[in-house]
């Protein structure tokens, strides 16, 4: 069976029941996807980011169809996918897929025929991909998080902020954080992992935030008021 990424939905899968479970839990790192089709869709397979180093999941499916690569860009990710499956000599199959991202879509790659999937966009980001593959792809389903927004609302205002950051695929990132409001706690989101930090709130109030980002939230800090200015 395919594991549960930590923190995630898990969606699908959608097609057969054939082949057997694969799960990948790389895909925010994913910088290519090689899909193969023929009269449906042979494989899948991912490249994905181990640090510095481009490595190639393995192959889920067989090895027929006619492959195609997909590179996506340096801060592009999946957002959703969507496609069809149906009955190909006797078994339940993947016969088309489409990528979403979020700078564009992919697609489809197969025969639109059959039932249709699709995973909605909404506000969050797929994580990993899971499913059952043999000589061919058989099903197909995600992993995704979805993004949190905390409403402070009137007259509730920051008191303190904790968080860890740590070692994810070879880069320092922010691993988690903690909101203290007035009001009470939002948070843990994310991994109580790593090295902690925390700012006290009490000589004043935070005015902005700083930081660094790329595929991740790598670095945060804040502009500080104190109560006396």
């Amino acid at each position: 069976m395919a594991s549960r990424v930590d923190g995630a939905n898990t969606l699908g899968p959608w097609g057969g029941s054939g082949g057997t479970a694969w799960s990948f839990e790389n895909a925010q790192t994913i910088t290519k996807i090689k899909i193969s089709v023929g009269d449906v869709v042979d494989s899948i397979t991912f490249q994905y980011m181990d640090g510095e180093t481009a490595r190639w999941s393995p192959r889920y499916g067989g090895a027929g169809g006619k492959p195609t690569e997909i590179e996506l860009g340096p801060a592009e990710f999946i957002i959703s996918i969507k496609g069809y499956y149906g009955t190909y000599a006797g078994k339940t199959i993947i016969y088309s897929l489409t990528f979403v991202t979020t700078n564009r879509e992919y697609g489809p790659y197969g025969r639109e025929q059959g039932t249709q999937f699709s995973v909605p966009k909404g506000t969050g980001w797929i994580i990993g991909f899971h499913g059952r593959s043999g000589t061919l792809l058989d099903a197909i389903g995600v992993y995704k998080k979805t993004c949190v927004e905390i409403d402070l609302g009137t007259n509730n205002n920051l008191k303190a902020i904790s968080g860890y950051y740590g070692n994810y695929h070879g880069i320092i990132v922010i691993r988690s954080l903690t909101f203290e409001t007035t009001t009470g706690t939002y948070g843990p989101y994310g991994q109580e992992e790593g090295t902690a930090f925390s700012l006290p709130l009490k000589a004043g109030k935070v005015v902005g935030f700083f930081g660094h980002a790329g595929q991740w939230l790598d670095a945060l800090g804040f502009y500080l008021k104190h109560a006396s200015a």
